[in-house]
């Protein structure tokens, strides 16, 4: 429970540093973190 909290506080921090990095990646990157981020969420209600 609480390592998927940190999980997606990293994948935020991370999310944060790549819009400094390149726009065009970050695009795509944030697309895929979104879906896994929402596949986590998903998976923590027992929705399969």
């Amino acid at each position: 429970m609480i390592s998927r909290n940190i999980l997606l506080l990293i994948l935020a921090l991370i999310l944060a540093g790549c819009v400094q990095i390149d726009e065009k990646f970050n695009t795509k990157f944030v697309e895929e973190s979104k879906q896994y981020a929402s596949f986590l969420m998903s998976k923590k209600r027992g929705v399969d």
